[in-house]
């Protein structure tokens, strides 16, 4: 297996989970800012074995909806917490209860995501972090389906925007990453609590 890639067995496909420089560049912001991370839609959980490979030592809480991801998760970073969140529901974790929230792909599949982003809001005191890799575009909505396949749900950056305006979100950093040609799109929202 090349470094930097991990594999999910779980789904019964392979699917691969790359480094990226949208990854690298927010594990390299909550080391230097963040003392405890939650992560919402944690996949195979990339994120909390990126963080302890670059030394950070806080509080990581991952969660998925998926039981084959979370399994997955737990797999791969044994002694890490993880939990079952559905972000379509309300998230069962204390307000300000961690310095910074994490969604590395996993928006892309709620919807509607105005209660997601606005509990996001609600547990995280310093920083929200949004990874997104794919462009807005509106199509059909729907999430993981019986028969194991994804369908996502693409919405309009008009409707994106609107809601972030209505929630009072404003990103302090908004902009694409090219990943070998593949681009991601990050999303920081500073919320530092006075």
């Amino acid at each position: 297996m090349k470094e930097n890639t991990y594999w999910d067995k779980n789904c019964g496909k392979l699917y691969q989970y790359n480094e990226t420089k949208a990854i690298d560049e927010v594990c390299n912001l909550i080391i230097k800012n963040c003392e405890s991370v939650f992560e919402a839609s944690c996949g195979s959980g990339i994120i909390p074995t990126v963080l302890r490979k670059k030394g950070f030592k806080g509080k990581y809480v991952g969660s998925d909806y998926c039981q084959v991801f979370l399994t997955g998760a737990k797999e791969n970073n044994p002694t890490e917490e993880f939990i079952e969140v559905d972000l379509s529901q309300p998230i069962p974790l204390l307000d300000n209860s961690f310095d910074c929230c994490v969604v590395n792909h996993g928006l892309e599949y709620v919807y509607p995501y105005e209660l997601a982003l606005s509990e996001l809001k609600r547990i995280a005191t310093k920083f929200i972090f949004l990874v997104f890799w794919i462009d807005f575009t509106e199509k059909d909505l729907i999430r993981f389906n019986e028969q194991g396949s994804w369908q996502v749900n693409y919405y309009s950056r008009q409707k994106f925007y609107a809601t972030l305006k209505k929630l009072n979100l404003e990103p302090i950093v908004s902009h694409l990453i090219n990943n070998n040609g593949k681009i991601n799109y990050l999303y920081i929202f500073n919320l530092w609590k006075k």
